[in-house]
């Protein structure tokens, strides 16, 4: 059953502007994984904020991929300062294979009118080309023979670096899908950062029965993979599967987040603790409270606190609830501490 609507973003774009460097990622994870509810408040937060805000803000408007957040996020792609229109650069590029088509041309569009700009910063009208690269050969081709007569020598010679590449075709979001769906029957590819990708991108439109078979999937790929680094890239994977499912309200794998928090304790990516924050129930409680009496990770427990608060706010528990009660009786302490939170 999808969990109820989400409290407001505030707190959380809050943390992402003036947290510290864990804050910023605890609260970019949970935002994304609420995904278009979170867009009026982060677009809203836009233009208060600071350089570095507006890069954290707009990077995260570029995971969810909203179509309401192409028009603000094109407003920033002329901003003075060259690393804020960059980050502008890549929320808008994230619409230009958008399957609506008046998205995607309003995006096409203004990338590149930023490209043959001239005024603008030459790692800019990089960017804006580099965004275009997913096109078909005939989109790009007349864009690139203009640029490759333009006065900077650095977008000069990437135009003409464009134009000598062999085109690969782009892969459209129906692709995308079909590549999620395969790897959720058992065919995985060899990039995890890349299946990673396709699945973010694709959170809202995959079933979520094919995001729980990718969930088991992938636990077993990692259970089998030799290579650290794979097997983090596969975890990472997972944990971005489970904020797909969790931005859609489903508890459909909540037991995974219980066992995988249980099981990793500190080493578990915040994905997965973002994730429970948003969708856990009753069910998660006595791993939370174990897992924060088994560690002294002044961070791993603060992001235990908050899901254990976000938790029993969400699904009612009071003190009488046998989750509670069990609670007290195995963990007393983390019962003293956690409850003693507990705000009302």
């Amino acid at each position: 059953m999808p969990v109820s609507a989400r409290s407001s973003s505030a707190p959380l774009i809050d943390a992402l502007l003036k947290g510290d460097e864990v804050a910023r990622e605890t609260a970019a994870a949970r935002l994304a994984i609420r995904g278009n509810a979170a867009v009026r408040s982060l677009v809203t937060a836009l233009a208060e904020a600071s350089s570095d805000g507006q890069m954290r803000i707009l990077g995260l408007l570029e995971r969810i991929a909203a179509p309401s957040a192409l028009i603000p996020a094109s407003r920033f792609l002329r901003h003075d300062d060259p690393d804020v229109a960059i980050a502008a650069v890549n929320a808008v590029a994230v619409h230009v294979v958008s399957p609506r088509d008046r998205i995607a041309t309003e995006a096409v569009d203004k990338l590149t009118a930023l490209a043959l700009d001239a005024t603008r910063d030459d790692r800019v009208r990089v960017a804006s080309l580099n965004a275009l690269a997913p096109l078909e050969e005939t989109v790009t081709a007349p864009l690139r023979a203009r640029l490759a007569d333009d006065a900077s020598p650095i977008v000069r010679e990437r135009a003409l670096e464009e134009r000598s590449k062999p085109h690969e075709a782009s892969v459209a979001p129906t692709d995308l899908a079909r590549l999620v769906e395969e790897a959720a029957g058992g065919k995985l590819p060899n990039d995890p950062d890349a299946l990673r990708r396709h699945v973010a991108r694709e959170a809202g439109r995959v079933p979520l029965t094919t995001l729980h078979r990718l969930i088991v999937m992938l636990r077993e790929r990692e259970a089998t993979e030799a290579d650290d680094t794979q097997r983090a890239g596969w975890l990472l994977c997972r944990a971005t599967a489970h904020q797909a499912l969790a931005s859609r309200g489903s508890r459909l794998a909540v037991y995974d987040l219980r066992e995988t928090i249980a099981q990793l304790n500190r080493r578990v990516p915040v994905g997965f603790l973002a994730a429970l924050t948003e969708v856990g129930d009753a069910s998660c409680i006595d791993t939370l409270a174990s897992a924060w009496t088994t560690t002294d990770d002044s961070w791993f427990r603060q992001q235990l606190e908050s899901a254990f608060l976000a938790v029993i706010a969400r699904e009612g528990i009071t003190k009488r609830h046998a989750a509670a009660k069990r609670m007290a009786s195995h963990w007393p302490e983390a019962f003293r501490a956690l409850w003693g939170r507990k705000k009302g």
